[in-house]
């Protein structure tokens, strides 16, 4: 197999892929498990299981087309003449920004489920329950299908591999012009209205916030709810902050799109290949962050996931009752002696 030399920054961010491939795949099965704890049976928890599903798909997609197949590890399945060499790229670009925008509209649901809780903090699971739940990720999976579909469809959306002329082991990804003006505007105008959009949302929740902690200086406010046992404004400021830290990564990545276009636009191939080398890294953090932070940030996520592989309480009791048990025999065995 043709290998092209993988730099060291991308030999460890393919190795971060294949953890956080793991960790993805832990937390959907924590998130999604009947014995789960019940704090992470609420709705907000119920997006990030469809979140991390999304992530993981995107993490797949990524690592397979764009990393494995730019530094020569998929030179056995794409090659010149080959059914992929012609089709794959067009399936797989498309591909690749459809789970850009869904991961964009998660962001958004995300943003307003925290304002509903804010908002309506008693009855928030009442208003936005698992039917609604089920509707609204439902709404933003299906949603960016129609323009996706007609991508695929549309003869004047073309897709091309190149060997590179630098590093003839090197597969390059192409479009044409519009190709390349429907993607990045699209993908470019989605990735700052949904950062404007949640942008709007946190600032308002943090300024409820701020008011509902100064109407209650002198009271001791605790959730009772289906998440935590906290102060209110503790606890919705900490599952704030997860929500911001996961959004951040839009922005850098509307930055890289915008330079990107511009690149295009003025025909810029160096520019333009270097901002792919940098994008790499981006678009690895629009899927990568999630699992670290909910591991790093949830108690219960981390206990549970633990529980997945260890149970020291189980495990104890196992072993006392196989004590129990011993002595039990040894007793009858001493009576019949």
């Amino acid at each position: 197999m043709n290998l092209s030399p993988m730099p060291l920054y991308e030999k460890i961010l393919f190795f971060m892929d294949i953890i956080t491939a793991f960790l993805l795949s832990f937390i959907i099965i924590v998130l999604t498990r009947p014995q789960r704890n019940i704090n992470l049976k609420s709705m907000y928890f119920s997006l990030y299981t469809v979140k991390c599903f999304i992530d993981l798909i995107m993490l797949i997609q990524f690592c397979f087309s764009m990393r494995m197949r730019k530094y020569g590890l998929l030179n056995w399945l794409i090659f010149e003449g080959g059914w992929c060499w012609f089709n794959l790229s067009k399936v797989t670009t498309i591909f690749h920004y459809y789970s850009k925008i869904v991961i964009y509209l998660s962001s958004i649901c995300i943003a307003m489920n925290r304002l509903i809780t804010v908002i309506y903090f008693v009855n928030h699971e009442q208003i936005w329950n698992r039917r609604r739940n089920s509707i609204i990720c439902t709404i933003f999976i299906i949603a960016p299908l129609p323009y996706f579909i007609y991508m695929l469809a549309d003869s004047n959306i073309v897709t091309w591999y190149s060997l590179s002329t630098s590093d003839s082991k090197v597969i390059r990804l192409h479009y044409n012009y519009i190709t390349n003006y429907l993607t990045t505007v699209v993908d470019f105008l989605c990735c700052i209205l949904s950062a404007i959009i949640c942008l709007v949302i946190y600032f308002y929740i943090i300024f409820k916030l701020c008011k509902k902690k100064g109407n209650n200086v002198n009271k001791k406010i605790t959730v009772i709810g289906n998440i935590t046992n906290i102060k209110v404004g503790n606890s919705e400021l900490k599952l704030l902050l997860i929500s911001l830290l996961l959004f951040m990564t839009l922005l850098l990545n509307a930055i890289i799109q915008g330079i990107t276009f511009y690149g295009q636009s003025i025909n810029d191939t160096k520019l333009i290949n270097q901002l792919n080398t940098i994008s790499y890294p981006i678009c690895d953090s629009l899927y990568m962050f999630t699992p670290y932070v909910l591991i790093l940030s949830s108690s219960i996520v981390r206990k549970d996931i633990i529980n997945l592989f260890w149970q020291p309480d189980k495990q104890k009791t196992s072993i006392e009752t196989l004590k129990t048990s011993k002595k039990s025999i040894s007793k009858k065995q001493n009576k019949n002696n």
